[in-house]
């Protein structure tokens, strides 16, 4: 079976873990590119059984609304034509709309057409899936769900945290908060500065690690101002490597998702497998990603002290954090590629 997977983006470790474990299965899993015109490659080049779409934000927006239209109604002219062609077409939704809010009512018109074409959705929540059909109109039966599976395997070996503390300048006694992936706006990377500040006066061994590409030079500009250059704000504004990763969450003591918006998270899920507290809102997924016993460490984003009290209430608890991670680490060790390869594998037969 040839499956072609739309779009592909290398930094990603999700679409790579779930090419290995497709492979094992003697699926052969092709590397779609990172957007652009696909028809012809599909039909005359690649020849899938299967077309899998990740996401469609590369195919339908462009810089003005116009032409976000005209991109759109072409690419649904082209599914139209794949599934014309006996191709079968899944999707796995990872998200309702593009992170930057460009154009989102032309994405979710494109998403919910795409859901009437394609055979099966796959979602990684239950939340997910109702949001799938409140949202899109996507007919219930054609939903399935299955867990995100885990990145344990998928980075070096954490290391001892004294190890990444002395590397990244750390104080040995401090509560280290991190945050680390790509550094967005909705991510709400200017709240936790906000929170942190609150906090730093009262908690001298308070300290906040800001890891990752910024969305931009200016907003990188923006939260570097906005910390006030406080001496406990380290920022490493940069696109962090893999073999870099480990030293980062072994320095922490609570990883930190302070998100605006969220569908599902494969950051919580890296945070879990790294065996490390979390502290999120309680939107989308994360309420069935972390443990229930974890209510403590999740808050309500309309509150607005939510943040600070959910720090506070952590750094207070400070000798549970590291039992708080081993226990998200036992969760995950269940949510497997090889599951989802299993799931997938079922979906794309035609039956």
């Amino acid at each position: 079976m040839k499956v072609v997977h739309l779009p592909c983006y290398q930094d990603n470790p999700y679409q790579g873990l779930l090419f290995d474990a497709l492979q094992s299965r003697d699926i052969e899993a092709i590397d779609g590119g990172g957007g652009g015109n696909f028809l012809r490659s599909i039909l005359l080049r690649w020849k899938p059984d299967v077309v899998h779409f990740h996401w469609i934000h590369p195919y339908v927006l462009r810089r003005t609304a116009l032409l976000s239209w005209c991109k759109t109604i072409q690419f649904l002219i082209e599914l139209l034509l794949i599934r014309l062609s006996g191709k079968r077409i899944l999707w796995t939704l990872h998200n309702l709309s593009n992170h930057e809010g460009r154009h989102p009512h032309i994405e979710r018109f494109a998403g919910r057409w795409l859901g009437r074409l394609c055979h099966k959705v796959i979602c990684h929540s239950q939340f997910a899936a109702d949001q799938a059909v409140k949202t899109l109109g996507i007919s219930r039966s054609k939903i399935h769900v299955t867990p995100h599976p885990a990145y344990t395997q998928s980075y070096t070996e954490i290391i001892k945290p004294e190890v990444g503390r002395k590397q990244l300048g750390l104080s040995l006694q401090s509560t280290v908060l991190l945050f680390i992936g790509r550094v967005s706006a909705y991510k709400g990377v200017s709240e936790l500065i906000t929170a942190f500040l609150s906090l730093a006066d009262e908690n001298e061994d308070l300290e906040l690690v800001i890891a990752g590409r910024p969305q931009s030079e200016e907003h990188g500009n923006e939260l570097i101002q906005l910390s006030q250059n406080h001496p406990r704000i380290h920022f490493h504004l940069h696109y962090i490597a893999d073999e870099q990763v480990s030293v980062f969450f072994s320095a922490a003591d609570v990883v930190m998702f302070p998100f605006r918006q969220i569908l599902t998270s494969g950051s919580v899920l890296l945070a879990m497998s790294f065996g490390r507290a979390c502290i999120a809102p309680r939107i989308g997924a994360i309420p069935e990603t972390l443990p229930p016993e974890q209510t403590n460490l999740t808050y309500d984003p309309q509150v607005k002290s939510g943040l600070s009290e959910t720090i506070n209430h952590a750094i207070q608890q400070k000798e549970n954090l590291a039992a708080t991670g081993a226990e998200n680490l036992r969760c995950t060790e269940t949510w497997t590629w090889d599951q989802l390869a299993a799931d997938c594998e079922t979906l794309y037969q035609d039956n």
